[in-house]
């Protein structure tokens, strides 16, 4: 999972609390550090947990940049300062206000990941088309593994 927060603060507090329940994260202390991370991080990354207000850019504007890096991607979403009504209607489902509890945190994080379809895999270019259009070749696929529980999953992340 990459979390993003523009206060060290809470972006420390938050991967503690998240770590603590067994969860991987990766965390970024700006939208571009959470760009670059996603970039170039070659492990899956399930889950986007952005605070919606930072400077340089806000929070559903990176989750439209990183789903488009990595389509299968949940977004999940926190602010002190928004309620989840700033958001589309599908993603104010994914919100938490600040402050939480860290079970609460936690509750919503496995809502998310576990009862949330992911989105379908979106159609890859033939290889020799990606190459010719871009000049870059096509990211290798990792195979991906089927879990054998919800449990097995959370502590993959």
């Amino acid at each position: 999972m990459l979390v993003v927060d523009d206060q060290n603060d809470v972006l420390d507090v938050v991967t503690r609390i998240l770590e603590f329940h067994s969860f991987q994260v990766l965390a970024a202390s700006s939208p571009s550090q959470a760009i670059r991370i996603a970039t170039e991080y070659e492990g899956d990354i399930h889950l986007l947990l952005t605070d919606i207000v930072m400077e340089e850019m806000s929070g559903p504007d990176l989750a439209v940049e990183l789903t488009s890096l990595r389509p299968r991607m949940h977004s999940m979403f926190m602010s002190g300062y928004a309620d989840g009504k700033v958001l589309g209607s599908d993603q104010s489902r994914h919100f938490i206000e600040k402050p939480f509890m860290p079970s609460a945190l936690v509750a919503r994080v496995r809502r998310v990941l576990f009862e949330t379809p992911p989105a379908p895999a979106p159609e890859r270019a033939p290889a020799c088309h990606a190459t010719v259009e871009t000049g870059v070749p096509p990211r290798r696929k990792t195979p991906e593994r089927t879990p054998r529980s919800a449990k097995d999953s959370a502590e993959k992340l």
